[in-house]
């Protein structure tokens, strides 16, 4: 069938020229012209211009193509690291068909594939212009996301003041301005102790000394002998004999065994002796019967002379060593140290006992 428009032949059945898209008439001219009578005129060669105009047609319907799928995978791509551009992909594609309902948010599989019959649809339907919609949305959609980002680079130059947290002072950015201050140290504490206590606190023993302490009271005076020693200190004394025999019946306290001197009794006299630290001469005596006698501690003891037989193979007044100690024990003195986390608001300077100076600072830059 003839178009009447650009005269060019088309198929039967069509109802639009497929060169041109104009209407096509429901009679063929040649149908027409023999249902007349009148001559059928011969069919016009094809018009040159209309070549060109099919050419035009279909290499504008390639670029829109092209054109679209790369602002769908560009979108589709974007989509990932911001939402923003994501819907703006979303709006553009809707723009190539327009609806009353507001654009919804899609899966990447479902944008591409709107994306892609609208595009197919333009091609089939208009001529290069069509997806110049599709283009000029996905472009202002990335100068949209522009500017946004623009607008708050602009907003916190401008008027917005950022504060940081807590950093050390040599991090701090050149022109930030300084608004509080904090230095943290460690202190070494140290403390002694007579035990092993402030293990308790945290503190870690470096030292231990010690002395002798004070000597504990004597022992009892004994016949047995000690050795002396660093923490042993030992006396000795000799100590003389005195004794007494002493009546079972009346008590009374004799120089010889039998009978009592009081009583008259011969049956028991019991022997008692005892021993003091000085010679019986030394002290006042009375003579009894040839044995000389004292009064100590409120009884009555008798003695040898010189040169008295005394009963155990010898003369004179028996003796005997004694000895007696006291002991001292080590005093000890525990050293103990800890690294404590110290804070100040003054400046702090690193010593003997101060490590590990911190200067921490709080900034605003704007």
């Amino acid at each position: 069938m003839r178009c009447m428009n650009c005269g060019c032949e088309n198929r039967d059945g069509l109802s639009v020229c497929e060169v041109c898209g104009a209407p096509l008439a429901s009679v063929p001219p040649s149908a027409a012209a023999a249902a007349s009578g009148a001559a059928v005129p011969p069919p016009k060669p094809a018009d040159p211009s209309n070549k060109r105009k099919l050419a035009i047609g279909l290499l504008s319907t390639a670029i829109a193509l092209v054109i679209t799928v790369t602002t769908v995978v560009a979108v589709t791509a974007q989509r990932g690291n911001d939402r923003i551009t994501a819907a703006g992909t979303t709006t553009a594609v809707t723009a190539e068909a327009p609806t009353d309902t507001p654009p919804t948010a899609t899966t990447e599989g479902e944008s591409t594939t709107e994306a892609t019959t609208a595009t197919t649809t333009a091609a089939e339907t208009t001529t290069a212009t069509t997806a110049a919609p599709t283009t000029t949305a996905a472009q202002t959609t990335a100068k949209q996301a522009t500017t946004q980002k623009t607008t708050a680079a602009t907003t916190a130059k401008g008027g917005k003041v950022t504060r940081s947290d807590w950093v050390l002072a040599e991090n701090v950015p050149r022109g930030a301005k300084i608004v509080q201050e904090m230095w943290t140290y460690d202190q070494l504490e140290k403390k002694t102790a007579a035990d092993k206590s402030p293990e308790k606190e945290g503190y870690v023993l470096y030292n231990t000394d010690w002395k002798w302490g004070s000597y504990g009271s004597w022992s009892s005076w004994s016949t047995k002998s000690v050795t002396a020693s660093d923490s042993r200190q030992t006396e000795t004394r000799t100590t003389y004999r005195f004794h007494a025999f002493v009546c079972s019946r009346c008590g009374s306290r004799d120089p010889y065994s039998t009978p009592c001197d009081y009583c008259g009794n011969s049956s028991v006299m019991v022997w008692e002796e005892t021993y003091y630290p000085f010679k019986g001469t030394t002290r006042s005596y009375t003579d009894i019967g040839g044995k000389p006698r004292i009064s100590y501690d409120g009884k009555y003891w008798y003695f040898e002379y010189n040169g008295q037989n005394n009963g155990e193979g010898g003369t004179g007044q028996p003796s005997r060593t004694e000895y007696r100690y006291r002991d001292r024990s080590k005093v000890y003195t525990y050293y103990y140290q800890k690294l404590a986390a110290k804070e100040s608001n003054t400046p702090v300077t690193a010593s003997a006992t101060v490590s590990n100076v911190k200067h921490w600072v709080i900034y605003e830059i704007s």
